[in-house]
């Protein structure tokens, strides 16, 4: 038995808690989506996720947005302080692409990995393919295929909300390489799609973008 500042008498010995390597790892996935989302097939990696702990033997601690219903940027984000951090050994990250999140310094102290962006320059462990780079192959594939008429889509958020990081990387690859093979993106290939979907509506932005070409 020995003291531990602020926490009081410790019972070390056989009853200590057993290490993560002993009982197995505690897998916590974590998102903005809510949990009608989640079981709804919102996002593939969720099933994929679960599979594989499942296939491990490691137990799953699902934490979602609480709301129904979050049309606002406030509601949309994961509110950090309600995660049960004790219940789990590392917290995957889905789909937290709002800066203000990711920045918090709760998740700086904490075990936790970013499985679908790179969001290292937060301090964050990643894993994540090179979304510049998918955006390069793209253009350097469909170039050999002989196409030289391409257009670009270009993500538009409304005010408050994050643009997805991982789209604009490819865009920005896509774009790049087309210079770099010697052509440009016209006005008329560029396709303006809104995150929310309340004023870029996905078939009347196919429909004009077709018609102005």
């Amino acid at each position: 038995v020995r003291v531990k500042p602020r926490i009081g008498w410790v019972r070390l010995g056989e009853e200590r808690r057993p290490t993560a390597a002993a009982r197995g790892l505690r897998l916590g996935i974590h998102t903005r989506r809510n949990l009608l989302e989640v079981e709804s097939g919102a996002n593939e990696l969720f099933p994929m996720l679960r599979e594989e702990a499942a296939r491990r033997g490691w137990p799953v601690v699902l934490h979602t947005n609480p709301r129904q219903h979050h049309p606002t940027p406030g509601r949309n984000r994961l509110e950090l302080s309600r995660v049960p951090w004790n219940t789990f050994d590392v917290g995957l990250l889905v789909e937290l692409e709002d800066a203000l999140t990711l920045d918090d310094p709760l998740l700086k102290k904490r075990p936790v990995i970013a499985v679908d962006r790179d969001a290292t320059h937060f301090g964050i462990e990643s894993v994540i393919f090179d979304d510049l780079e998918v955006g390069r192959m793209a253009a350097r594939h469909l170039f050999d295929l002989g196409h030289r008429s391409l257009a670009v889509v270009i993500e538009i958020a409304e005010p408050g909300w994050p643009c997805e990081a991982t789209w604009m990387a490819r865009r920005h690859g896509f774009e790049a390489e087309i210079g770099r093979l010697g052509g440009v993106i016209e006005p008329e290939g560029l396709v303006f799609v809104g995150r929310q979907r309340r004023k870029y509506r996905a078939e009347e932005t196919a429909q004009a973008a077709v018609a102005r070409w």
